[in-house]
């Protein structure tokens, strides 16, 4: 979806463009087989903040990374170190391939098990010093006070804008944030069993 983020525009449409634009800069792909992911063009190298190689094109510019994979599932290391520097070589090999040769898919970086939270993602902006209002001043964090101090104004009942507060800042006793909290507890979700029990998949 491409949406025009205007000067003049609404404070709801800033705040979400600035929001797709911080999921977009901490998001990358997992290799699985690589038939999905380009070499070059592509986010998928696990170093910030470009996730892409530090080394030129060679040949053909939107070759997958399907091509430095193996038949058996593993990494060409031959072609690798002739074809990209020192530490893209490290930052390549330091990748782990699954023998199944699972799909490729889009993560976040910034979580262990790939998932994004309002709380990590929060800190991200924070680090890139990301502001939808250019010319205002406080960056994130008055974009979040201020979403939250017009959550505070809607006339719902309290118990709603709790909820809502609990579920943004990963409050919620899911299974996920349970086993973060250092509970020995089985993550998928009790009643699908098939994927892991995050607040976003509950909701």
């Amino acid at each position: 979806m491409e949406v025009e983020i205007k000067p003049t525009g609404l404070f709801i449409w800033k705040s979400l463009g600035w929001g797709r634009e911080i999921i977009a800069a901490g998001s990358r792909w997992r290799v699985g087989n690589g038939s999905k992911i380009r070499i070059y063009k592509d986010r998928w190298i696990p170093r910030p903040t470009t996730f892409r190689p530090l080394s030129p094109p060679i040949g053909d510019e939107n070759a997958l990374v399907s091509h430095l994979i193996t038949p058996s599932g593993g990494w060409n290391i031959e072609k690798i170190r002739n074809n990209f520097s020192v530490e893209d070589v490290e930052a390549v090999l330091s990748i782990p391939l699954s023998r199944s040769s699972w799909k490729d898919s889009i993560i976040w970086h910034y979580d262990q098990k790939g998932i994004y939270t309002v709380k990590n993602g929060y800190w991200v902006g924070r680090s890139q010093n990301s502001d939808p209002e250019s010319s205002g001043e406080g960056g994130v964090a008055s974009i979040i006070n201020a979403f939250w101090k017009g959550l505070w104004k809607i006339p719902i009942p309290g118990k709603i804008k709790l909820f809502m507060w609990r579920a943004c800042n990963d409050f919620l006793p899911t299974n996920l944030c349970l086993a973060k909290q250092k509970i020995p507890i089985d993550l998928k979700c009790p009643l699908c069993k098939c994927k892991d029990e995050t607040i976003l998949h509950t909701l």
